[in-house]
């Protein structure tokens, strides 16, 4: 897999996971925290809103990003990398030390993937160095 490929897959998989948490808010508010009254499932939704926009955000930079020099992108991938490592610390974290919280398994497989591949592709990884 190259730097272009990586971002692009990523990207993608970012923009689909963005929209998702937008238009299921509510009903993956309510999968993570199924003791939780009406009110606070509206402030979980709320907040899965505005991690989707999150989620778009990163995607479409990261897809955007695949047209660039070689260098560039792989730099870009390397800054993923430590991203998707910091996120998946928080869920880790999130999941340990909190009962009330159903941390779903795919993200955190989903984000170890994306820490793991952005590192290998880029600049401070072990991927092609042909380049694209």
């Amino acid at each position: 897999m190259t730097a272009k490929t990586t971002l692009t897959v990523i990207g993608i998989v970012m923009i689909i996971q963005g929209l998702v948490f937008y238009g299921f808010s509510v009903s993956i508010t309510q999968n993570m925290f199924p003791e939780a009254g009406s009110e606070a499932v509206e402030v979980g939704a709320i907040m899965r809103q505005l991690l989707a926009a999150g989620s778009l955000f990163i995607g479409i930079i990261l897809f955007l990003a695949r047209t660039n020099v070689t260098s560039a992108a792989k730099r870009i991938l390397f800054g993923s990398s430590i991203g998707f490592t910091l996120i998946l610390a928080v869920l880790i974290h999130i999941a340990v030390t909190h009962d009330s919280v159903s941390v779903p398994v795919t993200p955190l497989i989903l984000f170890a993937i994306f820490a793991v591949v952005s590192f290998i592709f880029g600049d401070a990884g072990i991927g092609d160095r042909r380049g694209y």
